[in-house]
């Protein structure tokens, strides 16, 4: 299927001698007032959960700091949330001990 105007979101992947790197980016176009706001609000919630993310600090904390403030601008979202919202990467691709959860 050909590409079209909406949200298109592209993701790379790269392994080196066993080590991941991945980059994601999203790209609206022609966005609707309502995608403008929820954009604006995902990038909120990407402030606040790089915020969490302290040494010392339980990756739960991230993922807590993301679902508050979500609820806390439109909780009606807040079932859209993913059930991790990031993690970290080295030896494996995911690392399982490193997803940003609940």
């Amino acid at each position: 299927e050909n590409l079209h105007f909406g949200t298109i979101t592209c993701s790379l992947g790269a392994r080196y001698k066993s080590y991941c790197a991945n980059v994601g980016r999203t790209y609206v176009i022609n966005p609707t007032k309502a995608q403008e706001r929820n954009y604006k609000l995902l990038l909120e919630l990407q402030k606040e959960v790089i915020g969490a993310l302290r040494p010392g600090a339980k990756l739960s904390a991230a993922y807590a700091a993301a679902q508050s403030r979500l609820k806390s601008k439109n909780a009606a979202l807040e079932p859209n949330l993913f059930k991790n919202c990031g993690f970290g990467m080295g030896i494996e691709f995911r690392e399982p001990l490193f997803q940003l959860n609940s």
